[in-house]
């Protein structure tokens, strides 16, 4: 069974590529609210480590020329809390030259 979520911080849930677009994918089952906004927090940065240190290229080389984006499957509705802090976050990722994008239910919300 593959562990998935901000419970577990150091690994990255899932990697998919398509079309010149390598997907780093968070999935998160639970509602998150202000409690667990620091664990969200530590995942999406070790996603944005894992990019920036080299690690990603290093351990898919196959996507070095590729456009890289990070996504949060939700499978419930965010806190507004939540869903400011997500997008703070995705202006975070620009600066870096990072797409992000959130899904509720198979549908972008950010």
């Amino acid at each position: 069974m593959h562990l998935t979520g901000i419970d577990y911080p150091e690994s990255i849930d899932f990697i998919t590529r398509s079309e010149g677009v390598v997907r780093l994918v968070l999935v998160e089952q639970r509602q998150l609210n202000e409690d667990n906004a620091l664990a969200l927090q530590d995942k999406l940065n070790n996603y944005l480590g894992y990019v920036i240190n080299g690690m990603l290229q290093t351990q898919h080389p196959e996507s070095i020329d590729d456009n890289v984006r990070i996504r949060v499957e939700l499978a419930t509705e965010q806190t507004p809390f939540i869903h400011e802090f997500l997008l703070l976050y995705a202006s975070t990722l620009a600066e870096y030259d990072i797409a992000f994008e959130v899904v509720l239910d198979g549908e972008i919300i950010i």
